[in-house]
């Protein structure tokens, strides 16, 4: 069977990851159901990298290796997503890669000023790409009584219709 990866980008800052995670896990865990019985593997960094130390050119090469052998970008938006130099990273590799793209719209509002920027200039230019792309927004998640589950299970199948409209001529998904 044909090696197919999805490659998932958050933000794990401090003050975000304890929002996101749960999102992220549950999303995952729900696309990783659908995905093992089709050949479909994802790289999420909590299972797909092994815990170490690693300098920034490590980090950097390894990520963009794992993002070249993707074949798909997810990625959960937030202020701190373009903030951070990892994910606007991420972002760009994948842009400059040309993956088909997946953005998840979690926390209002992605588009304001961050004050935080680790790079303002990458950190503009990411934002001014994620305005060009259709998002699946679930910032419900912050202001509703749905949860976690809901809005994976949203993403998910966002996810799959995404990757079946792309790729059905490689699988029978």
């Amino acid at each position: 069977m044909q090696r197919f990866t999805v490659f998932l980008s958050y933000t794990s800052r401090e003050d975000e990851v304890k929002t996101v995670q749960p999102l992220v896990d549950a999303y995952c865990n729900d696309l990783l159901v659908w995905a093992r019985t089709r050949g479909v593997e994802i790289f999420y960094d909590h299972f797909s990298l092994p815990p170490k130390q690693r300098s920034d050119t490590e980090l950097k090469a390894t990520l963009a290796a794992h993002i070249r052998a993707s074949q798909f970008f997810t990625a959960f938006l937030s202020p701190s997503y373009v903030e951070s130099r990892w994910c606007c990273f991420e972002w760009r590799e994948a842009a400059f890669e040309v993956k088909p793209t997946h953005p998840i719209y979690w926390k209002v509002d992605v588009y304001q000023d961050p004050l935080n920027y680790d790079n303002p200039v990458e950190g503009r230019a990411v934002q001014a790409d994620i305005k060009t792309r259709r998002l699946t927004d679930v910032t419900y998640v912050g202001t509703q009584k749905r949860g976690y589950d809901q809005a994976a299970s949203e993403c998910v199948n966002e996810t799959k219709r995404r990757l079946r409209q792309r790729y059905s001529h490689l699988f029978p998904w």
